[in-house]
């Protein structure tokens, strides 16, 4: 489903933020920028597939254990502040890393859950229970509003809740947004979006939620080996988080008023930001990734040079729009710890 599709890992790079010259103002550690991220990005659009190619690929193979998913005995009535505790057995995948970085990334793809669960936790209690949080897959950019509606179409909740009235809301809005033109033309450039989830609000507004897990992971000092030292959730947003989050957000369709960022870290739990739509940031994203792809993926193979929207007319502008919109996050609020599933008697940490 992603092939040949821009997504929020290669926005960044595609817009040109990862260069050096851009990298440097907007402080992206070394080790997230560099010349070769843009390169896979125009390498990675080149690749398209057909629609049948995609829906025999989405139904191959399908190893698919549904039940599992839903096993009550997973779950027990909560012992402490929560309204259910998991106790269900661990799976014994444990994996064993050598480098910091993959052990980062490998950390941070096991850990959304714990951040989506923490996200549920926190905005449920700011808001009383008047809002729903809702998984979403990937959003097709060029079907955003549809995409939403569909989304609806699938959710399933007990009838008479406070939950019910916020998608009805939703519905509503989505009708009124369903007679209004589009707020800006297709883009050439295949874009989709896959946030961690979707918040629904009682007025039937939405935000996109992204979860940032902090890894506990460093290198040990002096030594080949890795030490645990967690230095606690971020209370602000990086840089380069902000094409990511503006994708997204446009991804999730007009009605889409700002994303809510979790960062969760392992054992000093998590802070939460929201960043509000920038609908002239959005446009300006756009045009660069549409430039980005005629560019470098309309015909033939030549890649991306080096700082390649160095000298465009109005990019150090963007750039230095994007270090605003990371400055004005608003923190929301912070939890001391977040709720994770049962260790049994092995400890916390697999090494």
């Amino acid at each position: 489903l992603h092939a040949g599709r821009l997504t929020g890992a290669r926005v960044a790079a595609a817009c040109g933020l990862l260069e050096a010259d851009a990298a440097l103002k907007l402080r992206v550690p070394r080790s997230l920028s560099g010349h070769g991220r843009a390169v896979a990005a125009a390498q990675h659009l080149r690749h398209r597939v057909d629609a049948e190619s995609v829906v025999e690929t989405v139904f191959s193979e399908g190893d698919y254990d549904d039940e599992k998913l839903g096993d009550a005995s997973c779950w027990a009535p909560g012992r402490g502040a929560y309204a259910v505790d998991y106790v269900g057995g661990l799976d014994g995948t444990a994996r064993a890393f050598r480098d910091p970085s993959s052990a980062r990334m490998a950390w941070g793809k096991t850990q959304e859950g714990v951040g989506v669960l923490a996200a549920v936790n926190f905005v449920d209690a700011r808001h009383r229970g008047a809002c729903v949080v809702a998984e979403t897959g990937m959003l097709p950019g060029e079907h955003a509003d549809a995409a939403i509606a569909e989304l609806l179409e699938a959710a399933w909740l007990p009838p008479g809740g406070a939950g019910v009235a916020c998608l009805e809301a939703l519905r509503f809005r989505l009708a009124g947004a369903a007679q209004r033109p589009p707020p800006r033309a297709e883009t050439r450039v295949p874009i989709g979006a896959s946030p961690d989830g979707v918040v629904v609000y009682g007025d039937g507004s939405l935000d996109v939620l992204e979860v940032k897990s902090v890894a506990p992971f460093s290198r040990a000092t002096g030594a080949a080996s890795m030490e645990l030292r967690d230095r606690g959730p971020h209370d602000a947003l990086a840089t380069w988080h902000v094409p990511q989050l503006m994708l997204e957000i446009h991804a999730a369709g007009s009605l889409c008023g700002g994303a809510v960022v979790a960062s969760v870290s392992a054992t000093r739990g998590a802070c939460f930001l929201r960043v509000p739509r920038d609908d002239a940031y959005i446009r300006s994203m756009l045009d660069l990734l549409d430039a980005f792809y005629e560019r470098f993926c309309g015909g033939g193979d030549a890649d991306p040079p080096a700082c390649f929207n160095a000298d465009l007319p109005g990019f150090d502008d963007f750039v230095d729009r994007t270090n605003a919109i990371a400055a004005n996050a608003t923190l929301l609020g912070r939890t001391d710890g977040v709720q994770r599933a049962r260790c049994d008697d092995r400890g916390f940490f697999l090494a």
